[in-house]
């Protein structure tokens, strides 16, 4: 059995979403057509981000983007994705590498979960020194994408993240979860350590019915640290 504490990515352990950038740059060097991104842009436009917590919206989102790299060498993506997180790492929130370490001092696993794309998952959790990350799965044959993909959008976060526990069951009554949307509820829901971080206002919504502990970027660290402290 493992204790894992579940931390989201976007706009929780960084400002705003890392995986944004990566539709128009691929189109800009010309892996996918200017028209596929055109139609992920009117519908994420239609949808505003808030739109997006919604499960169905996101993997709207996810077809119309697995759609537009279909047939695009994965070495291409993951090229992109290391350009993004070259750019991007410097912008993680000062707390991180502090509530990892108190995190693993605890005797919890960490974990990165996302929505976002497997490939920008794997640059932050390189870089975080974590070894346990799960995204948006983009299918694949033969180094090209297929146009299908799987993760958070479809399975929700509980299912992807007891997946990437590697066949180990969870203790969910002692573990922690870290996340800013609603897409994150069910995990904050099930977890025995929950923490609502800079919540969207559907997310603090439903904290404040559900009792979670609601932080920022100035109080997380020490909040964290009460209640690894008081669950021990």
């Amino acid at each position: 059995m493992v204790t894992i504490a579940a931390l989201d990515v976007d706009g929780t352990l960084l400002p705003g979403t890392l995986g944004w950038p990566l539709p128009e740059m691929l189109v800009n060097r010309g892996w996918c057509k200017p028209d596929s991104w055109q139609r992920l842009r009117d519908f994420l436009a239609c949808v505003g981000p808030t739109g997006l917590e919604q499960a169905t919206a996101a993997a709207r989102a996810w077809e119309l983007f697995a759609d537009m790299v279909k047939g695009v060498p994965v070495a291409a993506v993951q090229a992109c994705a290391r350009h993004i997180w070259s750019q991007a790492h410097g912008h993680v929130f000062t707390f991180v590498p502090p509530l990892i370490a108190a995190i693993r001092g605890a005797g919890l696993e960490p974990m990165l979960v996302s929505a976002g794309p497997q490939e920008l998952g794997g640059c932050a959790a390189a870089q975080l020194g974590i070894e346990r990350y799960a995204g948006t799965v983009l299918e694949e044959a033969d180094g090209v994408f297929t146009g299908g993909f799987s993760g958070v959008p479809t399975l929700g976060k509980p299912v992807v993240v007891a997946s990437a526990a590697g066949g180990h069951e969870v203790d969910w009554a002692r573990s922690l979860a870290l996340g800013n949307s609603v897409l994150d509820a069910d995990l904050l829901d099930l977890v025995g350590i929950p923490v609502a971080f800079e919540p969207t206002t559907a997310l603090r919504a439903r904290a404040r019915v559900s009792g979670w502990p609601i932080a920022d970027r100035g109080t997380v660290l020490a909040l964290v640290h009460q209640l690894l402290a008081t669950a021990t």
